[in-house]
């Protein structure tokens, strides 16, 4: 349910450079912290100095594609937004909840539309299959050595996870900035902010915005958000599941090889 059309990079630069961050983020599944951070690290200069000097070549419209990616169950709730927003801010993409229709089952759904240059959009892909997947299997982990809590458990492990991994992005960017002016939001705010030519492509193809913010006032289960928050502070944009049969398989392998 949750695999979307697999669009190839636009040109050969554009897989090599995927190519390049495969292989970086398979190193940050190694168990030394040091090296696991400074994989991502990597991985964050290389995508913004690519997308920086994509910039500076004057990239036409033609560069530019979307992608929907289908939410099973037709509904936005806090952990689509909150993954929305990383996308946002660290992955150098736009993106907008969307309706969807599946003519196989004659049935109106939800998808998130990620909008952005070829290789950021297919980037935003893995991780949005990433975080949906890892947020079960770490919950379902976690839930084995602590019974009880329900929903109210469940949601704010989830919350408190893709908090954690998006506090880890921002640090990340902040220590490996290698001489590139970024804040906060990361590499990506600071390649957005300069990249007028999403911005109009975006609003061309919705020029009426509706913006979808996390679900504020639910109850909350401190301890267990406490806890997603420490995994999603541990967590790497590796390939955690390439070991795993393809029945076992939901989610999208990193970045697919052509």
């Amino acid at each position: 349910p949750w695999i979307a059309p697999d669009l190839p990079p636009a040109d050969e630069e554009s897989r090599k450079i995927l190519d390049k961050i495969k292989k970086i983020l398979a190193l940050s599944g190694s168990p030394v912290e040091a090296e696991a951070q400074a994989a991502m690290n990597a991985a964050a200069r290389l995508m913004a100095r690519h997308n920086l000097e994509k910039l500076e070549g004057h990239q036409a419209d033609e560069a530019y594609e979307y992608r929907k990616l289908r939410i099973d169950g037709g509904r936005v709730d806090t952990r689509l937004a909150l993954i929305a927003r990383i996308l946002n801010r660290h992955f150098f993409v736009e993106s907008i909840f969307v309706p969807d229709y599946d003519p196989l089952s004659d049935t109106e759904l939800k998808a998130l539309e990620v909008v952005g240059r070829p290789e950021n959009t297919r980037l935003a892909d893995h991780v949005f299959h990433f975080l949906m997947e890892r947020s079960e299997s770490l919950w379902r982990e976690y839930h084995r050595l602590h019974r009880g809590g329900g929903n109210v458990a469940r949601n704010s492990f989830i919350i408190g996870l893709l908090e954690g991994f998006e506090r880890k992005l921002s640090q990340s960017a902040a220590d490996g900035s290698d001489g590139l002016k970024t804040k906060a939001d990361g590499f990506s705010a600071l390649v957005l902010a300069r990249d007028q030519g999403l911005g109009e492509y975006f609003r061309r193809r919705h020029p009426r915005l509706r913006s979808v913010a996390p679900g504020r006032g639910r109850r909350h289960c401190l301890e267990s958000g406490q806890a997603g928050q420490e995994a999603g502070q541990k967590l790497n944009l590796n390939s955690p599941l390439a070991n795993q049969t393809s029945a076992d398989r939901s989610e999208r392998r990193l970045l697919p090889s052509d």
